[in-house]
């Protein structure tokens, strides 16, 4: 992953992340730190990219939770089209 694409997920995560007060952000970055942390213990036999990205964007939704079951079963959420048309994921990921 690029770093200007791992720029634009974790700008994108803190500014939803911003939305949830003082639990967001540095929740988000915390579970980051962990998950590296975790994947450094394992030997580095995970998709780093795949963590990255999951850590910051675990999270990101939980203000709009009435938009998230409303497209449950949708492939792709209305709510997450602004981000997702930027970024350009391999679909084996």
């Amino acid at each position: 992953m690029s770093q200007s694409l791992f720029e634009l997920i974790e700008r994108y995560s803190k500014e939803q992340m911003d939305k949830l007060g003082l639990y967001g952000w540095p929740h988000a970055r915390r579970v980051l730190r962990l998950c590296l942390k975790i994947a450094e213990l394992e030997g580095g036999r995970v998709d780093l990219e795949v963590l990255k990205v999951a850590a910051l964007l675990h999270d990101i939704a939980k203000h709009v939770k009435e938009l998230i079951q409303a497209s449950m079963g949708q492939p792709e959420p209305k709510w997450l089209k602004p981000f997702s048309k930027n970024v350009d994921f391999q679909n084996q990921r």
